[in-house]
């Protein structure tokens, strides 16, 4: 028995974190004192060895202690548990919140409707416009192509008429020209017939 030590746990570790397992090791030091104790009290042939089976005293005792720490509140935890549990939702409550989410319900379905009746006429009204805006633009490239070939005429014919105004322009100052020579030719003869 002399093997079995009572100096803690035996675990390094740094000086804030040894001020907190303080108080730990000692409860532990304290509960191995008193089962060294207890030990001491049995007879010489059920006394343990220096190990238990190969392994060291301290580990196993801890491991004991862990499991009588647990078994109580593992037992708390689930038999203890299960107990009439007192449910503070009356029918009442339950009835008047069953109406309002049914009317809730009913609420939502109404805006769907009303939301899938405003999207099929929104829908029907882009059909629409795309067959009105469809047959509209078919209309205005056939009035669009009318016009082009209105405007290649009108502009053939406005190339054969500036012709023609050029041609009669160079007659009217041909005549011109003309007009002044005989008017010039004119005075001229009355001036000679005015002078003897």
């Amino acid at each position: 028995m002399d093997a079995v030590s009572a100096t803690g746990l035996g675990v390094t570790v740094s000086q804030g974190f040894a001020k907190l397992l303080q108080p730990l090791q000692m409860l532990y030091a304290a509960l191995i004192a008193r089962l060294l104790r207890l030990v001491a009290t049995l007879p010489e042939h059920v006394q343990p060895g220096p190990d238990f089976y190969g392994l060291p005293w301290n580990p196993v005792l801890f491991t004991v202690c862990l499991g009588i720490v647990s078994l109580p509140i593992f037992f708390w935890r689930t038999v203890l548990a299960v107990k009439e549990r007192i449910y503070q939702v009356t029918e009442q409550q339950m009835a008047e919140k069953l109406k309002n989410t049914t009317k809730d319900n009913e609420e939502l379905v109404q805006k769907m409707s009303s939301y899938k009746r405003k999207m099929a006429e929104f829908k029907m009204l882009i059909v629409k416009t795309k067959d009105k805006s469809s047959q509209q633009t078919i209309t205005y490239k056939a009035e669009i192509e009318v016009l082009q070939e209105r405007n290649q005429f009108l502009m053939g014919i406005a190339k054969t008429l500036g012709v023609i105004f050029q041609s009669k322009r160079k007659r009217n100052v041909q005549n011109q020209d003309l007009e002044v020579t005989t008017h010039n030719l004119q005075l001229k003869e009355r001036w000679v017939r005015v002078t003897p």
